[in-house]
């Protein structure tokens, strides 16, 4: 029996897993797709944000602002990819610039630190690609960008070598309440339980029913994005908002941690939550809203457009409590925007309703150290050097656009967590992340799965379940 179950590995199953491993319990992760990050979390904005957003007193603003300083903690302990870049949100006219004011008053009520109003000629002095009449801007220091899904492969990697168990590929279709807990099905596994923590993201909902509990008036919605080549991600230094709305944080334009420029999202409710398809409207409304701040966007640059889903609830907060039906029952619903930046916070808040102080499991006193393997081309050369001494194939390039070895996708396939797909491998080394998009790669980081670990070349997916690649020799049987 499990001490814990928690349903959904994304971000804030990973981080809640992480907090667990640290003390002497039997904790489980349960999730549908073959890989973690396989949702929200590896389809949003990748921003830490500062905490100015939020309503003061909220659930949503205490875990932010204490999300955000635990971030830039955990990017040092597991080696992050993590920029502390700084955000500015960006008022076209006085009306827009009473919103500011309101955001500034926000971010002090909510503890925010290192946090300013610009003038336009200030702002200009940050961001010379603004256009020239906009009025004001608020400017949040402590803003960061990060990885989201190498985040979250690094949380669950550090919580699978520290005791939790992953089952993946395993769709939760049952949970029975017994005496002291829960049965689970989950594929074709069953097991029990003693609390569930329920962090299933957009299937929030339908996994509390599926309990016998209560529903939070869940519903999806959909943000489509521009990726733009690499060469343009100077064109802004900082996380560029405009004033909010009613709809959301609005059309943004940011760096990435690897170089890029990215733009949106779009902010629009769809009935299927798998739906994240890209369309030439949601792409229209990107190019118009963010050119009502800057001049000149370089999306003819542009080497992706992808799209994914956040889970909305009918409260403007997260929800975050236990079940007021089912006891040792956690849910976590409607953590949309700024789930990324608080997730660690929410997992601390999670172990507070699992654990009274004198219930609280023992803290472990040893932990096996992990941190997030470093690439090739980041090493200095003393450390390529002794990589290559330890793995010659390191010298082989398997993606040019992104200068990822052989001895990279290596690495990662001898990791607890075994990335199996060619997009796991993409999102843990970045083969096929650069403008070609895997053109050239993808064969190659086929063939290394296959070989490395000895599976059939047909067996290897692109991205999961049925995404095959291809399905058999076509030269075999050939009559002459």
């Amino acid at each position: 029996m499990y001490d814990v179950a928690i349903i959904g590995a994304g971000i804030v199953g990973a981080a809640v897993a992480y907090t667990l491993s640290h003390y002497d319990i039997k904790t489980i992760v349960v999730e549908q797709h073959d890989d973690v990050a396989k949702g929200t979390t590896r389809a949003n904005t990748a921003i830490i944000h500062a905490g100015y957003d939020p309503k003061p007193g909220s659930l949503m603003a205490k875990t932010n602002v204490r999300g955000s300083i635990l971030w830039e903690q955990l990017a040092m302990t597991l080696g992050l990819e993590y920029i502390k870049t700084g955000s500015l949100v960006v008022a076209r006219n006085e009306q827009e610039a009473v919103t500011i004011q309101q955001l500034y008053r926000n971010g002090i009520e909510n503890g925010v630190a290192e946090l300013e109003i610009l003038s336009a000629e200030q702002t200009h002095q940050l961001e010379p690609n603004l256009r020239q009449d906009i009025f004001c801007s608020l400017y949040a220091k402590n803003a960061a960008i990060i990885n989201p899904y190498q985040s979250c492969i690094a949380l669950s990697e550090y919580a699978a070598r520290n005791g939790v168990n992953f089952m993946f590929s395993s769709m939760v279709t049952d949970i029975s309440v017994i005496e002291g807990g829960y049965y689970v099905t989950a594929g074709n596994n069953l097991f029990k339980t003693k609390y569930i923590v329920n962090a299933a993201g957009i299937g929030a909902e339908d996994i509390s029913y599926m309990a016998g509990g209560e529903g939070f008036g869940s519903y999806s919605v959909k943000g489509e994005y521009y990726l733009i080549d690499r060469k343009h991600g100077g064109y802004t230094k900082k996380v560029v908002f405009p004033v909010p709305s009613t709809s959301g944080k609005g059309v943004v334009v940011a760096p990435t941690v690897h170089g890029n420029l990215l733009i949106g999202p779009t902010s629009d409710r769809v009935s299927d939550g798998d739906n994240t398809a890209v369309t030439a409207e949601g792409l229209e409304t990107i190019r118009a809203q963010a050119s009502l701040l800057f001049n000149n966007l370089p999306f003819y640059d542009n080497i992706r457009n992808f799209a994914g889903n956040r889970a909305y609830i009918s409260s403007d907060d997260f929800h975050l409590a236990m079940s007021s039906t089912l006891p040792g029952f956690i849910n976590l619903a409607g953590i949309k925007s700024p789930g990324l930046s608080s997730a660690p916070a929410l997992a601390e808040e999670v172990f507070t309703l699992l654990f009274t102080d004198e219930t609280a499991p023992k803290r472990k006193t040893e932990m096996v150290p992990y941190r997030y393997p470093q690439r090739f081309k980041e090493m200095s050369e003393e450390e390529q050097q002794e990589a290559l001494k330890r793995q010659p194939r390191y010298g082989q390039v398997i993606c040019r656009c992104e200068t990822v070895t052989e001895g990279d996708i290596l690495q990662a396939l001898s990791e607890t967590l075994t990335p199996l797909t060619i997009s796991a491998i993409k999102r843990r080394v970045n083969a096929g992340m650069g403008r070609c998009q895997g053109g050239f790669c993808s064969v190659k980081v086929h063939e290394l799965i296959a070989r490395h670990m000895g599976v059939p070349y047909e067996s290897v997916t692109m991205d999961g379940t049925n995404s095959f690649i291809v399905f058999g020799d076509t030269k075999k049987g050939a009559r002459g």
